[in-house]
């Protein structure tokens, strides 16, 4: 899976948090690190990491914001690869590839700087402590992946030891060490801040992308490489490989993660954006045309209900099911339940679309 992952992912891309320690080669450790945790802090991580980290440089923007601001909140997308067994990929859904991150800069007044090592088999990731403690050493935690490679926050780091301190989606509240050499070859430093767009500024830049990304056609361009397919492409492809899924065991063993993680990716995002659409319409022109598209994230999150209360379809950790469990009548219910979502979603597009008109 992992492996599946970086081959995937080619990726391009003030200080209240006081620190403790001093110049480079010494430890340092920002103070207060904040917990994560799945659900409460979003499901995608990049944002819910960035939102965190970001308060501990003294900038609030909260989780739901970046969400639209990026556009993430009304994305769908399903990777294709051209090996069989590299079809499916769990980074479909994730947020912290070129566009997103560059949307989340604008939005916040920052200038990302990037490490991207995931197609190396040993990244050499000391070769950045230089930059890590530069961030460190002016109040900011940098963003990076955790051994799963969700991304998580780089609080600290212990000279003896030659460790980074981190907090992660999986612990919490609780420190987790990586050794330097041992750190997954991906990370993302904040920067300073200048001076932000007005909030409705960095929305409209946000459902902009929301909207072309409904339209757009990747496989057209794919010239038989692997591909991210985007809007109602990709539930064309997700939905073709989830009905397949039933009769491809090799299939059926590399989707079933991919599957239901990009499902409950979604129908997190899709929270998100209903209750920052609804902020954004307190004082929009187009409050009428936001407050409508919101009550379709709404019904988005109602329709796909039973997949967290009666554990019938997508069955993540929080089910207690595995994989033995996914069998023909789970992937019917699933096809309805992306299907139905398939036409909610090209319903908020729309609406969405309505309201940039007013809104520029």
């Amino acid at each position: 899976m992992k492996k599946m992952w970086m081959a995937a992912c080619a990726l391009v891309v003030t200080a209240s948090a006081l620190a403790v320690g001093g110049a480079d080669g010494e430890s340092v450790v920002l103070k207060d690190p904040p917990s994560l945790s799945w659900g409460k802090d979003g499901v995608t991580t990049f944002c819910g990491a960035l939102s965190k980290g970001l308060a501990m440089d003294g900038q609030t923007v909260s989780y739901e914001e970046l969400m639209v601001d990026t556009g993430l909140a009304f994305r769908v997308r399903w990777f294709q690869g051209v090996e069989e067994r590299k079809r499916v990929c769990p980074s479909s859904p994730v947020g912290e590839f070129p566009e997103e991150t560059g949307l989340a800069g604008k939005a916040i007044g920052r200038s990302f700087k990037g490490v991207v090592r995931l197609d190396r088999k040993d990244p050499h990731m000391g070769d950045c402590l230089p930059q890590i403690m530069k961030e460190l050493q002016a109040g900011r935690p940098v963003l990076g992946y955790d051994r799963a490679l969700n991304v998580n926050l780089i609080y600290g780091y212990e000279a003896d030891a030659k460790e980074v301190l981190t907090r992660d989606f999986f612990n919490g509240d609780k420190t987790v060490k990586i050794p330097l050499a041992k750190l997954p070859g991906h990370l993302i430093m904040l920067g300073g801040k200048s001076k932000a767009p007005i909030p409705e500024e960095n929305a409209i830049r946000g459902i902009e992308h929301a909207v072309k990304n409904w339209t757009r056609d990747e496989a057209a361009k794919s010239n038989g490489k692997a591909f991210y397919a985007y809007g109602k492409q990709g539930y064309e492809r997700w939905i073709k490989d989830l009905k397949e899924s039933d009769t491809n065991d090799v299939l059926a063993q590399m989707m079933f993660q991919p599957n239901w993680w990009t499902f409950d990716s979604l129908t997190d995002a899709r929270r998100a954006g209903g209750k920052h659409l609804r902020v954004l319409a307190k004082t929009s022109k187009a409050k009428e045309e936001l407050l409508q598209a919101a009550a379709i994230c709404d019904e988005i999150g109602k329709a796909s209900a039973s997949v967290y209360v009666k554990h019938d379809a997508f069955t993540g950790p929080w089910s207690g099911k595995k994989q033995d469990a996914w069998d023909n009548a789970m992937r019917q219910r699933e096809l309805a339940i992306l299907e139905n979502t398939r036409d909610l979603d090209e319903k908020l597009i729309a609406q969405l679309a309505l309201a940039l008109e007013k809104m520029k």
